[in-house]
């Protein structure tokens, strides 16, 4: 047999047809095998290496770019809030992790989400490390990244903050959204599950701490769990008492209108009791005298009486 030709049943082009010969007792081969014996013939193998896609990328920046902004990686601008910062930072090594990019375009994708006064600032510091010569890594940008826009002052400060944190008027998820947030600054009080529990606990408002202690959970997103709960149980309460509340037992406004019925009302300077009238004079009665009677005589006619 001659190996520079490829047997009977190829053809010209290198394709196998897709049944035997007549008589033979091979099945016919599926589309897939068909397909591999083609490559095997052509000598292509059937997927690309990954080291080679990894060397494609490398060598077409452009494409690498497309890559990393449909990710949507987030702008930075700059700014004073070194938790925005820091936040920042770590989304954009999470897309430069699952990129799995080299050091030069962690670098440069990095940078190129700089805007503003974060793009300027960055100019000067990559132009500083050119004139002494030093090399622009990652970990060079993440070092200068961190002095100006998260400096150890700073992280002191957040770190007292998440000492003294209480929940106050928030609710049980935005305490914990904060809590998470500042532990970052202060991972030696919070390293162990117990402490960080315990910790999480004693910052809620008492009513529901009270109910809280008596479970004496220890893992931390159970703890989460039944104080939220909790929360959910007094809110559901309050909500049902204000529902049922009577009518007389809610609070009056004392201005408010009243309908038909007229009431007595004193006279402070007077000290009579005054009654509106349909007209515009009121009809008043001296206080001391009391009440009229229908036997008694008028004052007009106790003075003739007197006369007499």
């Amino acid at each position: 047999m001659d190996l520079n030709f490829p047997p009977s049943d190829v053809n010209s082009e290198g394709n196998v047809p897709s049944h035997s010969a007549v008589g033979s007792v091979h099945p016919p081969a599926s589309q897939e095998t068909l397909s591999r014996q083609s490559n095997a013939n052509r000598g292509v193998p059937d997927r690309i290496p990954d080291w080679l896609l990894q060397l494609a990328s490398a060598n077409n920046p452009r494409r690498a770019l497309e890559q990393f902004q449909k990710l949507n990686p987030p702008a930075f601008r700059g700014g004073v809030d070194p938790i925005q910062a820091e936040e920042w930072l770590r989304q954009i090594e999470k897309i430069l992790d699952v990129m799995e990019c080299t050091e030069t375009q962690r670098v440069s994708f990095a940078s190129f989400m700089f805007q503003g006064e974060a793009e300027r600032w960055w100019e000067m510091v990559k132009g500083g490390a050119k004139n002494l010569g030093r090399e622009i890594s990652w970990n060079f940008l993440v070092a200068k990244f961190n002095e100006k826009y998260i400096p150890g002052v700073v992280k002191d400060r957040l770190a007292m903050e998440f000492q003294e944190l209480k929940q106050e008027q928030w609710t049980v998820s935005h305490y914990e959204a904060k809590f998470t947030q500042l532990s970052r600054y202060a991972e030696k009080l919070v390293s162990e599950e117990e402490d960080r529990t315990k910790r999480f606990v004693r910052g809620l408002r008492p009513e529901i701490r009270s109910k809280l202690i008596p479970f004496q959970l220890q893992v931390y997103s159970q703890a989460v769990e039944k104080a939220m709960e909790i929360e959910r149980d007094m809110q559901e309460n309050q909500e049902m008492r204000t529902r049922e509340l009577p009518y007389m037992k809610r609070p009056r406004y004392s201005n408010a209108p009243s309908f038909g019925a007229q009431s007595m009302r004193p006279d402070r300077s007077t000290g009579s009791s005054i009654m509106p009238t349909q007209g515009s004079k009121m009809n008043t009665w001296p206080k001391h005298r009391g009440l009229p009677h229908l036997a008694s005589p008028m004052p007009s006619q106790r003075s003739n009486f007197a006369g007499n």
